[in-house]
């Protein structure tokens, strides 16, 4: 990103301490005060809100130089979502559009109101910045006034001095005096410190804030919001990939228990081959024992050798197995 506005920024400040310097030599060769007070009070003001404003520049200069990293965002379509390692304004950003989308059932996702949200955010770390300016504009017009109430008065008194004794004739003069130095100091100070000095580093920071916002705003025309969009093509891939999710799960389940059911059927077999053996010994010595035991035994054969007869079938049908 280009850094022009910033440019601007230290060219002021430079400028700026080159007539402090000029500005405080002249100021003490004319032995400067002022009785109201006023004017110190603009020159502590100014020093806070241009703290504040330094404190606003270099976070926009900070963000700056996150996006002239041009790291660039990547969709995921498998868990259909915007990925992106960065930091700063633009990962928020990123971050307020997919919830967006995330929340939103058809159409598309806009990004006019999450970059207000920015730029307000922003706007408001330099807004005090500005009131700064105005205030000490407007402190400035109150010196000014009030410097001119006290030349007057004291122009006052030297008038009636000269009707009478004379003898406050010089009194009213250094009244008059001070009260039009202190009209003319607050209206400079006020002035060049508020309305010169500040408002134009003011101006040049903004500038910054707005910069980041295009960026921010170009960036996620191209890399974003193409993605950002919800179709009836992708409901149905969406609804698809559930589908082909749940069949997996039922194929797997059908797997497992076609697993089950062949090892019950081998237990099964093992139980008939066993009963089988054990018929056979039976059989030898069948003349020696009652009929009834090995007629028992005969019934529970066949009806394991039905059981498996029966199941077979069933087993061909759902899961294709012999």
């Amino acid at each position: 990103m280009k850094n022009q506005n910033f440019q601007i920024w230290v060219t002021v400040n430079v400028v700026m301490g080159v007539a402090f310097v000029y500005g405080f030599t002249i100021l003490k060769s004319q032995e400067f005060s002022d009785k109201t007070g006023i004017s110190y009070l603009i020159i502590i003001l100014f020093g806070l809100f241009y703290a504040l404003n330094v404190i606003n520049t270099l976070y926009y200069k900070k963000e700056q130089n996150i996006l002239a990293k041009k790291e660039i965002p990547n969709y995921n379509p498998e868990n259909d979502d915007i990925e992106f390692e960065g930091s700063g304004l633009l990962a928020f950003h990123i971050g307020n559009l997919s919830e967006i989308y995330r929340n939103l059932n058809d159409g598309e996702v806009t990004q006019e109101r999450a970059l207000d949200i920015i730029a307000n955010r922003l706007a408001r770390r330099e807004y005090f910045v500005q009131l700064g300016s105005n205030i000490m504009i407007t402190l400035g017009l109150i010196g000014t006034i009030t410097g001119l109430i006290i030349a007057i008065t004291g122009l006052e008194v030297v008038m009636t001095s000269i009707g009478e004794s004379g003898k406050m004739i010089i009194p009213g003069l250094k009244q008059a005096l001070s009260g039009m130095g202190t009209a003319f100091y607050t209206t400079l100070f006020g002035a060049i410190l508020g309305g010169f000095f500040l408002k134009l580093m003011h101006q040049a920071s903004s500038n910054m804030a707005d910069e980041i916002i295009d960026e921010i705003a170009f960036r996620s025309e191209i890399n974003i919001l193409p993605y950002l969009k919800k179709t009836v093509e992708h409901h149905i891939n969406a609804q698809s990939t559930h589908l082909v999710e749940y069949v997996n799960q039922s194929r797997q389940l059908l797997e497992s228990e076609s697993e089950k059911i062949n090892n019950y059927l081998l237990s099964i077999d093992d139980l008939k081959s066993n009963i089988e053996k054990f018929n056979v010994q039976i059989e030898q010595v069948e003349k020696q024992m009652d009929g009834t035991h090995l007629t028992v035994l005969k019934q529970i054969d066949n009806t394991l050798k039905q059981m498996q007869k029966d199941s077979k079938p069933l087993l061909k049908r759902l899961f294709g197995t012999g």
